[in-house]
């Protein structure tokens, strides 16, 4: 830093430290049934939970007039955890020539905050104050002032007249996923041939779509289609006036629901007497694999598994994000 002309040392905050600060106590109860059907041709596995942490920690944002940081690490009253996993496996084939194996895991999950601690107010976080922590919610839920429309004229254009939002904040939903699944499926064919593949989903919850909110917030006829496209429907021109006009970006707020084909390999493994036809070796196959294949959702963003901020456990949130990316590998394995 520079002071009257001459450089001089200067220190930088990387945390704001809390002294009143205590450790997190959490308590947790499980139960589980684990069983095996027809000769373990099918598996069953079962286990409810429930997990209640005192004191949790939390991070707090602090207002920039203070000269710190901009979070610091707080405890809360009471977080209350519970849930069910379930995963069934299935050996659907399993025959000299042909083999078929099916997993199919799924979890749903229930978070409550139930006390955030004596004198401590509504906790915001998030894009523009978008979530917050709320004694009887969720973790990190989504309010805003809720957004309502009214096309009078009929012409399918909305002013600034028809749009409305409400006087005080309200819950629109969450911002943890309520539950999640996965299907995977392995076929085996003539022990030469190896196809696998994965689908995932999860949903319960919303995602804040701040890349949409950032690029009308420009009124960019390109990037914004609520502006420069005539035929964008009530819910966007609705969404835009909202956030640009009133102060409530809750038409950008969206269920991020999805399933996603996650994986697909097929694996060629050449017969061992052909592999070994070749002087010094012992083994060769060859892999196609792709990732992040197709996705079904809709949410409209660029995606409903983008977290623009990994190290807040409770923000969901977009803002020019990149997205998972598709990729396709061909490997070959030998070995001698």
């Amino acid at each position: 830093m520079t002071i009257d002309g001459e450089e001089s040392s200067g220190v930088s905050l990387s945390t704001t430290g809390n002294e009143l600060l205590k450790p997190e106590r959490t308590t947790e109860y499980e139960i589980g049934l684990d069983a095996g059907l027809f000769d373990e041709r099918i598996g069953l596995q079962y286990t409810y939970f429930t997990k209640t942490s005192k004191d949790a920690l939390i991070r707090r944002e602090l207002p920039p007039s203070l000269g710190l940081t901009t979070t610091v690490f707080e405890n809360l009253g009471e977080v209350k955890n519970t849930g069910h996993e379930i995963t069934l496996s299935l050996a659907v084939l399993n025959m000299q020539d042909v083999g078929l194996d099916l997993n199919i895991a799924t979890s749903f999950f229930d978070n409550k905050i139930i006390d955030l601690g004596e004198g401590t107010q509504d906790i915001i976080l998030g894009f523009r104050g978008s979530q917050r922590h709320q004694a009887g919610r969720p973790a990190g839920s989504f309010f805003q002032n809720e957004v309502t429309w009214n096309d009078a004229d009929g012409n399918g254009l909305l002013t600034n007249a028809e749009v409305s939002v409400s006087d005080t904040a309200v819950f629109l939903g969450g911002a943890l996923p309520t539950w999640q699944s996965s299907v995977n499926v392995n076929i085996r064919l003539f022990d030469w041939i190896n196809v696998s593949t994965l689908f995932e989903a999860r949903g319960g919850n919303n995602q804040f779509d701040f890349t949409e909110t950032f690029k009308c917030g420009f009124r960019s006829t390109r990037g914004c289609k609520a502006v420069g496209d005539p035929s964008a429907s009530l819910e966007s021109q609705a969404a835009y006036i909202a956030s640009r006009f009133l102060g409530s970006s809750a038409g950008y707020m969206q269920d991020a629901s999805f399933i996603r084909w996650r994986e697909l390999s097929v694996t060629l493994t050449a017969p061992a007497s052909l592999a070994r036809s070749v002087p010094g070796l012992d083994g060769l196959s060859l892999t196609l694999a792709g990732r992040n294949l197709n996705i079904w959702t809709d949410y409209e963003g660029f995606d409903p598994e983008i977290v623009s901020d990994a190290s807040d456990n409770f923000e969901q949130s977009e803002f020019n994000s990149q997205p998972p990316l598709r990729s396709l590998v061909l490997r070959l394995n030998y070995t001698f």
